[in-house]
């Protein structure tokens, strides 16, 4: 599924170069809601090399630090599945804004899909300036 998507100029890739992506997730606990992927195939978390470990982790630290600097949201989930509950046979990272009150307890929480596609392109733009490399 993300093997192909990194391959095309889909509306959710925020940002991706040799080593990583970042895109939106299609049906987001709270909006900006992205998973960091490694651009190459990796099956499971436990499948991924300490270089792949190192640019997600890296990654997902730099978007949920710019979520929280830029006044976006108050904290960031960050989260992945080994197996169990991974849909998607291709290791990826979750950071979901959170804000203090928005009612997200354990580990379930309803989801939805953007409401146009002008949200898509605001919360990618958004998301792009917060992990795109500082000059």
């Amino acid at each position: 599924m993300f093997c192909h998507l990194l391959a095309t100029s889909d509306p959710y890739l925020v940002t991706a170069d040799h080593d990583v992506a970042v895109i939106l997730d299609r049906a987001p606990v709270a909006p900006g809601h992205a998973l960091v992927i490694p651009t190459g195939h990796v099956p499971t978390f436990d499948d991924a090399s300490p270089a792949q470990l190192a640019s997600v982790t890296v990654t997902a630290q730099r978007l949920s630090r710019g979520l929280r600097s830029h006044g976006i949201a108050d904290g960031a989930l960050i989260l992945t599945n080994v197996v169990v509950s991974q849909s998607v046979p291709h290791w990826h990272c979750h950071v979901v804004p959170r804000h203090r009150g928005d009612g997200l307890r354990g580990l379930l929480w309803p989801r939805r899909r953007y409401g146009s596609d002008d949200e898509v392109t605001l919360w990618r733009t958004t998301l792009h300036a917060l992990v795109a490399p500082q000059s």
